[in-house]
């Protein structure tokens, strides 16, 4: 069993404790805690009435609470509040659960208030970087999740306890050793011996001495990639990367890499395999997907022998490393932020099916926050689901390279849904007459389009009651969906807004515009019956509206659901391979 005491620290909406949970009804020999609630059992009060009243009260109730529980027997796991201080107990092993999306804020209701003085988002986003700060210096190990319903986590074979207890998997993948890693280094690397890595990595430039001679001590030698950075000596003991920029290798290295392009791109390619190498490594910026392709071509040409590592300034090219990576002889993945943001998750290798033929995708930008791959993975069973940033500016040239790398089934997002509409050689009676796409579907020849945003509105409708008057505030790809079913809406310019001076107040107000848009906040007066907020992001700014103003609100996570359903049954109906 793992340690005694683990510790989940990580930011609000992390999915804590919904893990916590999981974990004690999968595991029910490990005793599992969440010290908010034990906090309010203890003094009988609710942990916002403690807050509200002084939060050094409240923080003084933690480390109390929590020494109290560390000091009974027996395994345990503890989730600790977000804003926890510490100290924290020297016994615990410290597990940082974090998703891709922290640091894009978010909005919560009946959690104790922070700062009154500011809004809901803008108080998650003044602690965040302390915060961030703080569990970075903390964790012994990082856990990424992905985004989706919690509900979905009982349905998967892996769990947290799988992360905690040391599973025995077959990843087919490569990690690279940080810093961060040695703060509690044999259980770390006793936990990761039994992952059936292939390779683990060893960088002069990431490591100190120290941790540098502890891992080439601890590894078995044949599981080591020396990566030479700093020296141009080249460990007989080991298997070397060699990186091009150093100049030409002193004898033939393991892997021969390439990280920049101060040239020429077929120059680059030329120059990188006119040495011998076992391996050649192809690691540099990709700029389009142009390249991406080119690249691409390049690791087909010899795919035992070479790897495409594509790498980008905000991680973008994740996708096609998580699809593409296992079946390279180079595949490195990261648990947290790792050397590269381009690297997939762990999650992603453990969870993520094994790419076929093909795959699907929802498209979008911005569309790391995307619920679709685990929305709709369960539903394609072996085919895998990604998400994948597609600019408008280059949705045109993105869709054939992504339909020859195997896309054939894809959700479109905004802003992409117009240029998606043009790119559609046959349409559904839905697409035609709103002139947008949110369902790709390529049958080997052609993209099919449709949309199902319309039927999941029209659901909606059916089901609220009859209002006054009705406002769209924003809309984008989706407007033309929304003035079908309420064609009696006025449309409201979310860059604009309204003048204070307008006296109307609607009943019903559809928000269509998210946190990555320009927009202005309807004035104090607008008061309206419900907010149907069309996001289900949970930093959406109908939300935060709504709680400000105490307003009735409903989720765009119900409209998200209906149109997944209306996605699936559009995409059996056109395939027998799902």
């Amino acid at each position: 069993m793992g340690n005694l005491v683990t510790l989940l620290i990580g930011h609000r909406g992390t999915g804590k404790s919904a893990l916590l949970k999981r974990l004690a009804d999968r595991h029910p020999q490990v005793a599992t805690f969440d010290l908010d609630s034990e906090i309010a059992h203890s003094t009988g009060e609710s942990v916002s009435a403690i807050f509200a009243r002084s939060e050094p009260e409240f923080r003084a109730h933690e480390r109390r609470v929590l020494n109290e529980l560390i000091s009974t027997p027996g395994a345990k796991v503890i989730a600790l509040g977000a804003g926890f201080e510490g100290p924290l107990p020297a016994e615990a092993h410290v597990v940082w659960v974090r998703r891709a999306t922290d640091a894009g804020g978010r909005v919560f209701t009946g959690r104790p208030r922070l700062n009154p003085n500011v809004s809901l988002y803008e108080e998650y986003m003044e602690r965040f970087p302390q915060r961030e700060e703080r569990y970075r210096l903390w964790a012994h190990e990082v856990l990424t999740v992905p985004e989706g319903d919690e509900s979905a986590l009982s349905e998967d074979a892996w769990d947290l306890s799988d992360f905690l207890w040391s599973p025995r998997w077959n990843l087919r993948a490569d990690l690279t050793l940080l810093p961060e890693d040695f703060r509690a280094w044999r259980p770390f690397w006793g936990k990761r011996y039994f992952w059936d890595l292939r390779y683990l990595e060893v960088r002069e430039d990431l490591l100190r001495p120290d941790q540098m001679e502890r891992a080439l001590t601890d590894i078995p030698a044949d599981k080591i990639i020396y990566a030479c950075r700093d020296t141009t000596v080249m460990p007989e003991a080991y298997k070397c990367d060699w990186p091009l920029e150093k100049g030409a290798p002193p004898r033939r290295p393991f892997i021969l890499s390439l990280h920049a392009r101060d040239q020429e791109w077929s120059r680059c390619l030329e120059e990188l395999t006119s040495h011998p190498a076992e391996i050649y490594k192809l690691a540099v910026e990709i700029r389009d997907f142009h390249e991406l392709e080119l690249g691409h071509k390049w690791w087909l040409e010899d795919p035992e022998h070479r790897a495409f590592l594509p790498r980008s300034v905000d991680g973008r090219w994740r996708w096609y490393r998580s699809l593409f990576g296992p079946r390279m002889p180079l595949h490195y993945i990261r648990e947290g932020q790792g050397s590269a943001l381009d690297q997939p998750y762990l999650w992603q290798s453990v969870l993520q099916p094994v790419l076929g033929k093909n795959f699907a995708a929802v498209l979008g930008n911005p569309v790391e926050h995307s619920r679709s791959p685990r929305e709709h993975q369960a539903f394609f069973k072996n085919t895998p689901f990604v998400t994948v940033e597609v600019r408008e500016e280059e949705f045109a040239q993105a869709l054939p390279v992504l339909q020859r790398l195997g896309l054939k089934y894809a959700a479109v997002t905004s802003p992409l849904k117009r240029v998606a509409f043009a790119a559609c050689e046959t349409l559904s009676s839905e697409a035609e007459s709103l002139r947008t796409v949110n369902t790709l579907f390529h049958d080997g020849v052609i993209w099919h389009g449709h949309n199902t945003d319309y039927l999941a509105l029209k659901q909606i409708r059916s089901q609220l009651p009859e209002l006054a008057s009705v406002w769209l505030w924003g809309g984008g790809g989706i407007k033309s969906s929304v003035k079908r079913v309420w064609p009696e809406a006025r449309e409201i310019s979310a860059r604009a807004g309204v003048t204070a001076e307008t006296s109307e107040s609607p009943a019903l107000v559809i928000w269509a515009t998210g946190r990555s848009r320009e927009f202005q906040w309807p004035p104090e007066h607008v008061q309206p019956q419900l907010i149907l907020d069309l996001n289900y992001g949970e930093n959406s700014p109908g939300l935060e509206w709504a709680v400000r103003s105490n307003l009735p609100y409903q989720s765009g996570l119900r409209m998200f659901k209906l149109q997944a359903e209306a996605q699936r049954i559009y995409w059996r109906a056109r395939s027998e391979d799902v």
